[in-house]
């Protein structure tokens, strides 16, 4: 995957990120631990680089 500037910053990112709302379980049911840690490490080994989180998230 190719790695771009965030804005005019020195920052390097992948375009494609990934979101990680549902992993925090607050308002959602079944997620598992094991499956979210998969996808995340997924995505990393394909490229990504990028990870949208927040605390709020898991409340």
């Amino acid at each position: 995957m190719r790695i771009c500037c965030l804005g005019k910053s020195d920052i390097h990112i992948s375009p494609i990120l990934m979101g990680t709302w549902q992993a925090g379980k607050d308002m959602w049911v079944g997620i598992d631990d094991a499956q979210t840690t998969g996808a995340i490490r997924a995505a990393f080994e394909a490229g990504i680089t990028t990870f949208d989180t927040a605390e709020v998230y898991g409340s």
